[in-house]
């Protein structure tokens, strides 16, 4: 069962569109960065967060939402609503790093292909670009269990629009590890706030 509905969900056309969005704006985001440490520069930038990094797991959450809401046979199968809830949040996070390592495939490839450069890894900055799509991610679904999907996608939109429009610095200071130890904690109680509240304010039609 896992992996028929994961098979539906990444191998579906929205995500086929979802990578072909990714593979044009990474392309982009790195033919337009000069800097030496473009791996650095590019995942920091405003235009990354707000046109990649939002955008992607936005419509990736959805996606996921969408698929497994929808399937009541598939619902049916799980003893009771906390189950499904962690196999919602379990599929979502697999998808999120299966999405994140494409990204970062593609940022690769452009990198040696356009600048003809050797790529050095900086493995906190990787770590923290996972950790702001799974906070992002998250937020998706706490936004869900109170509005419909489309005011969902506009409220993200709305949020990357102003970190672009007002150049919010949202630079991840690398060496600072007191970041990931902050966002590691708003993960661990968005989590929390999911298990307890999403079994409350869903599945009612499944289980009674």
């Amino acid at each position: 069962m896992n992996k028929l509905i994961f098979n539906n969900i990444i191998l579906s056309k929205n995500i086929s569109y979802l990578i072909i969005y990714l593979l044009i704006f990474t392309f982009s985001l790195v033919f337009s960065n000069n800097s030496i440490d473009i791996i650095k520069t590019t995942i920091e930038r405003n235009a990354f967060i707000s046109f990649i990094l939002i955008p992607s797991t936005l419509l990736l959450s959805i996606n996921i939402l969408d698929t497994i809401f929808n399937n009541l046979i598939l619902m049916e199968r799980f003893k009771d609503k906390k189950e499904l809830t962690n196999y919602l949040i379990k599929t979502l996070i697999i998808s999120i790093i299966l999405i994140n390592i494409i990204t970062l495939l593609f940022m690769f490839i452009f990198i040696i292909i356009l600048k003809e450069k050797s790529i050095s890894f900086n493995y906190l900055l990787i770590i923290n670009f996972f950790l702001n799509s799974f906070i992002i991610g998250l937020f998706v679904i706490v936004l869900r269990m109170y509005f419909n999907k489309y005011i969902v996608i506009f409220i993200m939109i709305l949020l990357s629009s102003f970190i672009y429009g007002f150049d919010l610095d949202l630079s991840t200071t690398i060496n600072n590890l007191n970041i990931f130890i902050i966002k590691i904690i708003i993960i661990c109680f968005e989590y929390i706030f999911i298990t307890i509240k999403l079994k409350n304010n869903m599945f009612n039609e499944v289980y009674k």
